[in-house]
C-alpha cells in the first residue's frame, strides 16, 4: 500500500531528516491544476522549532505547483 501511495502521481510526500533519521514529515494530493491539500504533517518533538516545518511547508507548495 505504501508503494501505491508514494508512486501516485498525485500524491506529494516529503520527509525532513537529520543524520539519516526522519524527523518530519508532509504528505497530500495535488490535482496539479487548482486544488491542493496537505493532510498530515509531523515534526519530532525533539527537532521543533528548528524552521523544519516551515521547509516541508514550502516545499509541499512548491511540488504541489509542478
Amino acid at each position: 500500500m505504501l508503494r501505491r501511495v508514494i508512486e501516485d502521481p498525485e500524491r506529494i510526500t516529503l520527509v525532513a531528516e537529520d543524520e539519516d533519521k526522519i524527523v518530519g514529515f508532509a504528505m497530500g494530493r495535488s490535482d496539479k491544476s487548482s486544488l491542493s491539500w496537505l493532510s498530515f504533517m509531523g515534526v519530532s518533538p525533539s527537532h521543533r522549532r528548528r524552521g523544519i516545518g516551515r521547509e516541508l511547508v514550502q516545499k509541499y507548495v512548491e511540488e504541489s505547483r509542478l
